[in-house]
Order: structure tokens, then C-alpha cells, then sequence
């Protein structure tokens, strides 16, 4: 899904890795198991050989629209529909502001 929301919808390796809070070893088991399943290919960076980027295949891109759609139906029935709009926007505002102040300190 991290990638589905990035431009092109690839990113460094690296990146994801640090993003979905994997060290790089970690991530790249799961980048392994995810280029068998023909979810995402690695593609070298043409400026610099030590990038590698995951970016999504055509699979990859439909598997995370529909994730994106049921992550965004349980946001809706877990939060929304419990708390009322106003109420879960103040959630969102708080956990955002945990995330940035939480990312500043790393």
C-alpha cells in the first residue's frame, strides 16, 4: 500500500524498508517473497548503483487498490461510525502529529 501512495508508485528499498519499520535485511526477505508472487519487481536506479527501487507490478497495483479500499471501509466502521467525523478527524490530527513528532526524533 506504501507504494501504491508513492509517485510512480515505486520507492528505494531502503525507504520502504525504513517506512514499514524493517531493517534492510529484514525487508528484503519480504521484497523476495513479494517478487514471486509477481506483486513487485527491483529496478536498478540509473544515477546511483546502490539504489534498488521496489516499485509495483500491474498485479501489485491492483491488489493494493483493493487493499486500499478495505483499509479505508474499517478506518470508516472502526473510527468514523463510532466517533462521528469531527470526533475521528481530531484522531487523525493527533496520531499525525505523533507520527511527524515521532519521525523528528529518529
Amino acid at each position: 500500500m506504501r507504494l501504491a501512495r508513492s509517485p510512480q508508485q515505486r520507492m528505494p528499498m531502503a525507504a520502504v524498508a525504513r517506512e514499514t519499520a524493517f531493517s534492510t535485511g529484514g525487508f528484503t526477505k519480504i521484497a523476495d517473497r513479494l517478487t514471486k508472487r509477481n506483486l513487485v519487481q527491483r529496478n536498478p536506479c540509473a544515477d546511483d548503483r546502490r539504489v534498488t527501487y521496489l516499485e509495483l507490478t500491474e498485479t501489485g497495483v491492483e491488489l493494493a487498490n483493493e487493499l486500499l479500499c478495505l483499509v479505508a471501509d474499517i478506518v470508516r466502521s472502526t473510527y468514523i461510525d463510532i466517533l462521528g467525523e469531527e470526533r475521528a478527524a481530531l484522531v487523525a490530527e493527533a496520531m499525525a502529529e505523533l507520527r511527524e513528532a515521532n519521525q523528528d526524533s529518529k
